[in-house]
């Protein structure tokens, strides 16, 4: 069924989310929020009680460990504006916000009840589809576009879930950006015009970019479904997903894919030639910052968890993702599900998928300590040798 979602359609208008209340002679009535998504919040209430009470408003993003306080200048007629800067608020797009009054004066404290609206892009006029778990938006393109996005969102939970089971119960919301600057704006500043998707987990919502035309249905197959892996291994995780080292994260979510990023297999094989692979224990926790060794993290992790899949099998990478969401650590949950020290497999990989030579591979990383130790023992053999010599009996 095809809705409009009447939440975006406001562009800068007034929503009322309060209702009058009253506590030891202060009133808090006609709560208001409007905003122009990534531009300004307008905060707007009517608070009555003593004269020169002293209001503080308090805003709280998603994931945010505490409320910004922003005391408001006392004012006579008791009509209270604010005006939030919503480019340093940062707050994450389609997000909930939470925001309470106080008010002091020497008749005590109060705070008003929470009040809360969602942070959605509200730049367009979205569409929306829904089938099972899955939420579509999109703003560009027909129904028929529509319906193509979610049936790749829905193929992607079907095809996954040997590794992470949906939960029917809860929503997983995908937004379709038609441009790359689109999205960028989104994302807020500092995002790279050239970033195709990104999801936010906690939020179970996933951005990406998806224009209309010849290419739609491989985009849709990269982006949607490389996104969609990543808040369903979230949800299947009981919202750990955080926990799993990121070469894993990242690895599940190229297995999504529909046709795997060709581009990888020449990155690989030229880091090899070149020497240049990236330590896998550099890659569980952040990966480089730079786009061209980004690339080749990305590359490692898809060609490492596909190892993985087809040596061991689903089961054990079930296992994998279960140990990490319990708390394990990089090294700790390699080798509790297979036995083996986590760099002994990455040279495994290599070899079987690169065609490196294992010993070789351990002879050159360790030939650096090998001649410190030679060092080390050739000098008390020579002195050894300097006692034992004619010269030191004269």
């Amino acid at each position: 069924m095809r809705i409009r979602w009447l939440l975006f359609l406001f562009l800068g208008a007034s929503l009322v989310v309060g209702r009058a209340q009253a506590q030891g002679g202060i009133a808090v009535a006609e709560v208001e929020v409007s905003y122009r998504f990534g531009e300004q919040a307008r905060f707007s209430a009517r608070i009555s009680g003593p004269e020169r009470a002293q209001v503080t408003l308090f805003v709280q993003g998603a994931g945010e460990p505490q409320a910004r306080a922003i005391p408001l200048p006392w004012q006579a007629d008791g009509k209270y504006l604010y005006d939030l800067n919503l480019r340093a608020a940062s707050f994450p797009p389609f997000s909930i916000v939470r925001f309470w009054y106080g008010v002091e004066s020497a008749a005590g404290t109060m705070r008003s009840e929470t009040y809360t609206f969602v942070y959605a892009d509200n730049r367009y006029d979205w569409q929306t589809l829904t089938s099972g778990p899955i939420r579509l938006h999109w703003y560009a393109g027909d129904l028929a576009f529509g319906q193509a996005a979610l049936d790749v969102a829905l193929a992607t939970l079907d095809r996954m879930r040997p590794l992470a089971a949906p939960a029917e119960t809860e929503a997983l919301d995908v937004y379709i950006y038609a441009s790359y600057e689109d999205l960028a704006g989104a994302l807020g500043e500092g995002t790279a015009v050239w970033v195709g998707s990104h999801a936010y987990p906690d939020l179970a919502a996933a951005l990406v970019v998806v224009a209309p035309g010849v290419d739609q249905r491989a985009m849709m197959e990269q982006y949607i479904s490389h996104e969609v892996m990543h808040l369903l291994l979230n949800q299947s995780t009981g919202g750990r997903a955080s926990r799993l080292p990121l070469w894993l994260r990242e690895g599940l979510a190229s297995q999504a894919e529909v046709i795997p990023d060709p581009g990888y297999t020449q990155a690989l094989f030229a880091a090899r030639d070149e020497r240049a692979l990236l330590p896998v224990d550099d890659l569980c926790l952040a990966f480089p910052p730079d786009s061209g060794r980004a690339y080749l993290a990305y590359a490692e992790s898809d060609s490492f968890v596909r190892y993985l899949r087809g040596r061991f099998g689903d089961e054990a990478m079930r296992q994998l993702i279960a140990a990490y969401a319990e708390g394990r650590d990089c090294e700790s949950g390699i080798w509790r599900v297979y036995g083996l020290p986590l760099d002994l497999l990455f040279w495994q990989w290599r070899e079987a998928v690169l065609g490196e030579n294992a010993w070789a591979l351990a002879l050159h990383d360790l030939a650096p300590y090998l001649v410190l130790a030679g060092v080390v023992l050739l000098v008390p053999f020579l002195q050894f040798l300097l006692i034992q010599s004619p010269l030191a009996d004269d």
